[in-house]
This record gives structure tokens, C-alpha cells and sequence, in this order.
């Protein structure tokens, strides 16, 4: 993404674009899914969110109390291996560079046009409910860090 072009997630993304090469990249004390897995699976739920988000009515959203929600955004992290990626959010079995750095081409437009998105345009998540854009954007945030620190660690005891 060039430097003018900055978004809230705008170092994630130069570290994603960063290790896309290393992408075949395995550790299965770490985790059982390669590098490249869990690259797709955060490009996709940038892209997937936004997409929900922009296709939401705001006048939908109701605002709504989730602990565990609240437990995690303010923790500011996901503890490993808690969840599971839902089904629309996996990754295929075989992962390509190409397509990797052509979903992050897509999930970078989306977060250029993020701001223009209307404050309680929202997407359902399966475990925190209802999340508005400013929610969302947290999400996001949380989850791509949470996944880059899983690939650090892939990386750095191969």
C-alpha cells in the first residue's frame, strides 16, 4: 500500500504484504495451519466484514451488551486456539501467492473506503453479536494482530 494511501491498518498490511513469500511456511508446535492459512484467513475477514458492513442498513443496527465482547476488545487480544473460523472464512487447501496478494489488493480498497461507511452500518459476528463499524474496526484490528503474532511465532522457530 503506498505510504500517502494510510489506514488504520495500514502497518498490519505492509507486514502481510511482507510475508506473503514465506507464505508455505509451517510449525506444528505452533499451529497446524501454515503461514499462508492464516494470511488468507485475515485477508478474508477484512474483505468479508467489509463487505457486510457496506451491504448493512444502519437503521438495522441495534446496540447491544455481549461480555465476552467487551472481555475481549478490552483485553485487546484473542487467546489461542479458542475458536474456529467459520466456514465462509477458511482458506482453500491450496494457497497461492498470487491470490494472496490479490485478495490484499481488494481488503486494501476496502479499507481506503472504510471511513465513508455510515457509523452504524454492521455485521453479525457469531460470538460478539452486532458489531457497527467503529466495533468492527476494532474486530479487525484485534484479529489481524492475533493472527500476525501467530505467524511471528511460526516463523521465528522454523
Amino acid at each position: 500500500m503506498p505510504s500517502s494511501d494510510k489506514t488504520f491498518l495500514a502497518d498490519q498490511i505492509d507486514e502481510i504484504e511482507l510475508l506473503i513469500p514465506q507464505h508455505e511456511k509451517i510449525n506444528p508446535a505452533v499451529s497446524k495451519a501454515s503461514v499462508g492459512w492464516h494470511l488468507d484467513h485475515m485477508i478474508k475477514v477484512i474483505n468479508g466484514i467489509y463487505k457486510a458492513l457496506s451491504q448493512s442498513d444502519p437503521s438495522a443496527y441495534t446496540s447491544d451488551f455481549n461480555f465476552r465482547r467487551k472481555l475481549i476488545f478490552t483485553a485487546g487480544f484473542f487467546p489461542r486456539g479458542r475458536a474456529r473460523a467459520p466456514k465462509s472464512m477458511r482458506p482453500p487447501d491450496i494457497i497461492l501467492a498470487e491470490d494472496l496478494l490479490q485478495q490484499l489488493a481488494e481488503a486494501c480498497s476496502h479499507l481506503l473506503n472504510f471511513d465513508s461507511l455510515h457509523k452504524n452500518q454492521f455485521f453479525n459476528h457469531y460470538i460478539f453479536g452486532a458489531l457497527n463499524k467503529e466495533k468492527a474496526k476494532r474486530f479487525i484490528i484485534i484479529h489481524t494482530n492475533h493472527h500476525l503474532s501467530i505467524i511471528r511465532d511460526i516463523i521465528k522457530r522454523n
